[in-house]
């Protein structure tokens, strides 16, 4: 059973690389399963692109609590990727050992990970993955949204967020997903664009519980924004129209 399932997952992860990879030229994949690796609350997992964007990448991870109260308290938590099954988030009691380390909205709080890119860029895919365990459910209702704050306010754990700015997002997904293993590569149809986006599970719900696989980003249109080589030969033309009008006045002068 355990070994199917792990075909199953592998199989999954791979055609979730096409999919991300199978994008606009200007998206760039990060995808977050081909290995082990953690970093401990407050610290990020970084990653660079390797399409020749320039864009680099740190995820950290969070957690929501009392968002049943309608205030929801962030703080900082474990972030970590798993091997052909993806990243999740450990706050709390969740340990490695007991099938809990996803991102899910069980025990009284919700999960996310806030991704920090080096510059503004928009969320065109999300890939997710049903990862229960540890008593919670198989959903993969996941919430995105931009933020415009600082990175140290949301780890700090003396801000408060309201509910609503989960519960008011940017987009959300919804799976009806009941298998772990079961994923799901989705375009967000957002158009917003900025450095610091969050995914977090369901914050109106308890049976959410998933692996990030990855992500696609695209850079904003920047297109009428003239590029540096444009610059130079405006201000030569610029420099060439300035010359003429003055040799024309000159010349009138001289025969006047």
């Amino acid at each position: 059973m355990i070994r199917s399932v792990r075909r199953a997952v592998m199989l999954g992860t791979a055609v979730v690389a096409a999919a991300l990879s199978a994008q606009a030229a200007s998206a760039t994949s990060f995808l977050f399963y081909g290995s082990n690796s953690s970093a401990s609350a407050g610290n990020a997992l970084t990653y660079s692109s390797t399409d020749g964007s320039g864009l680099n990448l740190s995820v950290y991870g969070a957690h929501l609590s009392n968002t049943s109260g309608g205030l929801a308290t962030s703080t900082a938590a474990t972030v970590a990727t798993y091997a052909n099954y993806g990243m999740g988030v450990l706050s709390g009691n969740d340990t490695t050992s007991n099938g809990t380390h996803q991102i899910d909205n069980a025990g009284g709080g919700v999960d996310y990970v806030a991704l920090v890119f080096s510059q503004a860029v928009t969320l065109s895919q999300l890939a997710v993955q049903a990862y229960g365990g540890g008593g919670v459910g198989t959903g993969v209702d996941a919430e995105f949204r931009t933020y415009s704050g600082t990175v140290a306010d949301l780890l700090s754990g003396n801000n408060s967020l309201w509910e609503g700015y989960f519960t008011n997002p940017t987009g959300s997904t919804t799976y009806s997903r009941g298998n772990t293993g079961d994923y799901v590569v989705d375009s967000t149809g957002s158009t917003a664009a900025s450095n610091i986006w969050l995914v977090a599970a369901n914050v109106t719900q308890t049976n959410d519980a998933f692996k990030l696989l990855g992500v696609s980003v695209s850079k904003p249109s920047v297109g009428s924004v003239p590029e540096p080589a444009s610059w130079a030969l405006m201000i030569v033309g610029f420099g060439a129209v300035g010359s003429s009008m003055r040799r024309r006045r000159n010349t009138a002068l001289l025969t006047a």
